[in-house]
């Protein structure tokens, strides 16, 4: 009876979690091919500014989300009627909204104030007016009520307009506004056509709300935040620390092994948002731990087989992918893909703390990581470039991974102690057991 039930649970996650992917396999065509493309039309110096600035965007696109994409979920999920899910919508949306007009003008001042970036302001504005769709799109909401298949349809079509859209008008080094505006038009694109799908759903509809709820919603999501920025600090300080202290062709080699990894760490994310009310639910039912080990167990199998699939295929790939002039680049590839599975078991162990309602240790290791990975990567980057840079990739990941597993073992202690101390009938339930 017991083996049924785990086949039974296997059959529905993985099918789950594979219509996720699905979009998301669908969607990373889009890197999968511009990073190609661009090497080629821009040169590795080229290619180096274009990452360079969307490092700098994508501080913006953190700071948008604000976390909401786990905690909007997990509000939307436990919200008892249409009622509370129509609040939770609104909030969210105010939050996000504010949010990304306070980023957006904060940017904009930084980029005329800083005489490196000055020149490219009009890059800078194209992703400023693009990343709105951040705010306006409702994955959170998708993914709450099991609307996968429109998940899916949205993550993958609006990227593959995208991709269209690059092929057929980037033909010249003079065109990186339009590559910036064709790597963020998916965001504005599926919030339009999400809003368009649902707006005849009965129990959630686009509006916003007073500040008091919006403010509610942002301090629901602050320890979020922090493990969530922490982590771009990471991915994206990358870029900007060898901008500034190496060179655009140090990130032109750097740039595609960071996109190739981010490719993976897109589609499996998403994998992740999709299993958090599941793992949540798990650590409700401490008496049917099945489903919460399936889930954890194969997503650091999936970061493992794609980040050592990276690491031994890159010899082969990166020559024939990027072209001869990025043979350079292939020993930064092959680290980042073990940097790739390192980050898978931090990554699946935040999931974990999080389902559990244990946001607080994730966000201290992160802030901690970030203090250590800008220190490491900024010397790397200054003496010995990108490959120094991967491997304080490597370095600040297994930092971050030594770190949660601390924290998590402790949490198991912790829990074993008040078994031990409380009769059965007394005894808190794991998902409530937070903060």
């Amino acid at each position: 009876m017991r083996a049924r039930g785990f086949l039974r649970d296997l059959r529905r996650l993985t099918g789950d979690a594979s219509l996720v992917s699905f979009g998301q396999i669908v969607s990373y065509a889009y890197p999968l091919v511009s990073i190609p493309l661009l090497s080629r039309v821009l040169g590795i110096e080229g290619l180096g500014m274009f990452i360079a600035t969307l490092a700098v965007l994508q501080m913006l696109v953190a700071w948008t989300d604000f976390g909401f994409g786990f905690s909007a979920l997990r509000r939307m999920a436990v919200a008892k009627d249409d009622a509370g899910r129509e609040s939770v919508a609104a909030a969210t949306l105010t939050a996000k909204l504010g949010l990304w007009a306070i980023g957006s003008v904060f940017l904009m001042i930084i980029v005329f104030s800083v005489p490196s970036l000055r020149p490219h302001w009009g890059l800078f504005l194209i992703g400023v007016l693009t990343t709105i769709g951040v705010a306006l799109y409702p994955m959170w909401y998708l993914q709450a009520v099991g609307r996968l298949k429109l998940l899916a349809f949205l993550t993958a079509g609006a990227r593959l307009v995208a991709l269209a859209g690059l092929v057929l008008t980037v033909h010249g080094v003079d065109q990186v506004g339009l590559a910036v505006f064709w790597q963020f038009l998916p965001y504005p694109l599926s919030a339009l056509v999400c809003w368009f799908v649902i707006r005849r759903a009965p129990d959630i509809r686009l509006r916003l709300t007073r500040p008091a709820p919006a403010r509610e919603a942002l301090r629901d999501s602050v320890p979020l935040f922090v493990n969530m920025i922490s982590g771009q600090l990471i991915v994206n300080s990358s870029a900007i620390l060898l901008a500034q202290l190496g060179s655009y062709r140090q990130v032109g080699l750097f740039g595609p092994a960071d996109r190739l990894t981010s490719a993976i760490h897109g589609v499996l994310v998403s994998v992740e948002q999709a299993m958090l009310p599941r793992v949540s639910d798990a650590h409700e039912r401490p008496d049917q731990p099945n489903q919460r080990r399936l889930i954890l167990i194969g997503l650091v199998l999936c970061y493992s087989i794609s980040g050592l699939t990276l690491t031994v295929t890159a010899p082969v790939i990166i020559p024939w992918y990027l072209g001869d002039q990025f043979v350079e680049a292939v020993p930064i590839v092959q680290v980042m893909g073990v940097a790739t599975v390192l980050s898978g078991v931090a990554r699946t162990l935040v999931l974990d703390l999080v389902s559990a309602g244990r946001t607080k240790p994730p966000s201290v290791v992160t802030s901690l990581a970030v203090g250590w990975h800008i220190i490491t990567a900024g010397i790397a980057a200054w003496l010995w470039g990108a490959i120094g840079v991967a491997f304080a990739v490597c370095g600040t990941q297994l930092f971050m991974a030594t770190g949660l597993w601390i924290a998590t073992a402790r949490g198991r202690r912790r829990q074993g102690q008040g078994d031990t101390a409380a009769p059965a009938s007394e005894r808190p339930r794991v998902g409530k057991e937070i903060q």
